[in-house]
């Protein structure tokens, strides 16, 4: 399974953030490809949305550590796919981390290296553009949502996946 991580800072009090994020009801405020998220009691959740034209349904786990203000989660569908979010901050800023632990399938992978080069560059982008739509989401107090640009695919089947790595 591959490993990759992102971070960014956002102007934001730590605890504010993480609220943010926390709540799963605000995943389709930074997460365009989501049109509904919700928890079905325990850990589990469901996701539906459209990515690409196409609605998709995805369910999963998400656990939420307000302790550490860190999130992890995964999808039933895609066993190879887990995430973590933390988020670390004094005063009026903070920082979130994004850490993806996936192996992209073989035709995934293969359209990556046709549009980045690489999967690692094709994930450093995907990465690159999830954080910025959750920063510009807890910026905006969640009033803003994040759209992706003509031509773009920004988003997939499950929290914080790019089609690009689903």
């Amino acid at each position: 399974m591959g490993d990759y991580t992102g971070r960014i800072d956002i102007n934001r009090p730590a605890e504010e953030a993480f609220g943010f994020l926390a709540d799963i009801s605000n995943m389709p405020r930074y997460l365009p490809s989501v049109r509904q998220a919700r928890a079905e009691g325990g850990d589990r959740i469901v996701l539906e949305g459209e990515a690409e034209g196409q609605p998709w349904q995805a369910e999963g786990w998400m656990e939420v550590d307000p302790a550490r203000s860190s999130m992890r989660w995964g999808s039933d569908a895609l066993v190879y796919y887990k995430g973590e979010l933390q988020v670390t901050g004094q005063g009026e800023r903070c920082q979130v981390e994004l850490r993806l632990h996936l192996v992209p399938l073989p035709h995934v992978a293969a359209r990556m290296v046709q549009k980045s080069g690489s999967v690692e560059a094709g994930l450093k982008l995907a990465l690159e553009r999830t954080l910025e739509s959750i920063r510009q989401a807890v910026e905006g107090n969640g009033r803003q949502q994040v759209r992706p640009q003509p031509g773009s695919k920004l988003y997939g089947r499950s929290a914080t996946m790019n089609p690009d790595i689903s």
